[in-house]
């Protein structure tokens, strides 16, 4: 199937160069109603069985704490842009785990006891999960954007509850796209594609700033000490946006690699880099505000770009053994670490029409499955990074008795995002509320 192009619009494209502010004083070439203000995105960052818990979990607590285990120290410089979470419950009900914990994560409802897939080793069938996720409850409510979500993958192939963590409804799995070449084209082969008309439209915008400004300067000694408060402001102004125009991080397409191969196991980690850097540019150009990646699936296939063909599945249930298990989910768990940082760095780098930086505007919850490769099903470990425009208080190590975590974490993430009276979330939900002392 050809992919759709997405059209982009000039105004979205400026808006995300941050020229917003230009509409005072330059007339946009179309007729849109300007921003009101930026809008918040949410992102669903996923990597597969577990972690070592003993090399995840931070020292201290509340805002005195630190990463000094191997798989989160990468994490140290965005201490202060994360909220850690610890001490999750996933519960799967006894039913078949891998599928039942995909399932769950982010949607909070079981799988259906349709029987689509059977699991021979449990002696049990069952089918798609029951319930809608929470950025597609999220991303119901955002009307204005051209893709409702981007739901991305590396290296998924197979087409089964573990390989399927997002859900439009009901037993109605979103496939995610795994090819980088692909999401290029659904984004942007219809849109930024003449990067020095762009680069004339800039200089357009600056001369015409140039000539406010002369304007101003010379009214300047002939009008009345009043007056010239609004001249001083107009003029702090078009400062700001001469600023804005030298400094901010353009809105522009990032062609995936042509060097690497989307199936290529081995070349897991620039797969995944090459769709964060396309998520981020679509979330830059408004393109979408919801979005999710998953670092392969609770399938696993193989630890290819480690250099070892073994099945990822069977170390992960090894990861304590203290041989080669163990050395092999150790740097896994490491390299996941070290893309999210990359995502959190990429988002930094984004200045928004504010001033902020889209980091600041986003939410990106960090989960995986399960405590362990060995199916524990606590505690779970969750980082949230981005204040959700101050929804959120970051920079804090909190730490919990197993509560379930759709009950709590996914009714915090629909709260954060406008949905206040939202106190339940996910399938057979006794509780009521978020997470204590998150929000």
């Amino acid at each position: 199937m050809r992919p759709h192009r997405i059209q982009l619009h000039r105004r979205r494209l400026l808006a995300g160069l941050g020229l917003a502010g230009l509409a005072p004083f330059v007339p946009w070439t179309e007729s849109e109603a300007e921003l009101t203000g930026v809008p918040k995105r949410l992102i669903l960052f996923f990597h597969p069985y577990g972690t070592i818990p003993k090399l995840w979990r931070p020292t201290g607590s509340g805002m005195n704490f630190s990463f000094t285990g191997e798989i989160t120290a990468p994490l140290e410089p965005f201490k202060s842009d994360l909220v850690v979470i610890d001490g999750l419950f996933i519960d799967i009900d006894g039913q078949v785990g891998h599928h039942a914990h995909m399932a769950r994560m982010w949607t909070g409802a079981p799988l259906d006891d349709t029987p689509i897939f059977t699991n021979s080793q449990a002696g049990k069938s069952f089918g798609w999960g029951t319930g809608i996720s929470v950025d597609q409850f999220v991303a119901a409510a955002i009307e204005d954007t051209p893709v409702r979500s981007l739901e991305l993958a590396v290296n998924t192939v197979f087409e089964d509850p573990r390989t399927r963590m997002i859900y439009s409804g009901p037993k109605q799995p979103i496939t995610p796209r795994g090819n980088p070449f692909d999401v290029y084209n659904l984004l942007f082969s219809g849109g930024v594609d003449d990067v020095d008309a762009l680069a004339q439209l800039k200089a357009r915008r600056r001369s015409v700033l140039d000539f406010v400004g002369g304007r101003l300067d010379r009214l300047y000694p002939v009008i009345g000490q009043g007056d010239r408060v609004k001249v001083d402001a107009h003029l702090a102004a078009i400062q700001e946006i001469e600023h804005r125009l030298d400094t901010l991080t353009k809105c522009e397409a990032v062609a995936p690699d042509p060097a690497f191969d989307s199936a290529d196991m081995g070349d897991f980690l620039g797969i995944a880099r090459s769709h964060i850097d396309l998520l981020v540019a679509a979330m830059a150009c408004d393109l979408t505000r919801v979005g999710s990646i998953m670092l392969r699936d609770e399938r696993g296939g193989r630890l290819s770009w480690l250099g070892n063909e073994d099945l990822f599945h069977e170390h992960s249930h090894a990861w304590d053994d203290g041989g080669a298990s163990a050395t092999l989910m150790r740097s896994a768990y490491r390299d996941f670490t070290t893309l999210f940082v990359y995502l959190l760095e990429k988002l930094a780098a984004v200045t928004t029409p504010d001033g902020q930086r889209l980091l600041d505007h986003t939410l990106v919850a960090w989960g995986t499955t399960m405590a362990t490769g060995t199916h524990e099903d606590a505690p779970v470990p969750f980082i949230l990074a981005g204040s959700c425009q101050g929804h959120i208080q970051t920079g804090r190590y909190l730490k919990f008795d197993n509560p379930p975590h759709n009950q709590r974490l996914l009714v915090s993430i629909c709260n954060a995002f406008g949905f206040p009276d939202q106190q339940k979330f996910g399938v057979n939900d006794t509780g009521t509320g978020g997470l204590p002392g998150l929000l």
